[in-house]
């Protein structure tokens, strides 16, 4: 998809991944923001997750 012969389709997916990456950026920082994403320490994530996990399990099995 990256070879065509319309110079608009390479303009287009451009566009389309330049959006991505910001959408991408602004969740990431309200995640970090918000401590729901550990970008930089793996077993804090873990754990983070591992709490989420058993939440969730506990309010299925009510």
């Amino acid at each position: 998809m990256t070879e065509t012969a319309s110079p608009e389709v390479p303009a287009v997916l451009k566009k389309q991944l330049d959006t991505a990456i910001d959408l991408h950026v602004k969740a990431a920082d309200y995640m970090i923001k918000n401590e729901m994403y550990h970008a930089y320490d793996l077993n804090e994530q873990l754990s983070h997750d591992d709490m989420k996990i058993k939440k969730a399990l506990e309010l299925v099995s009510k």
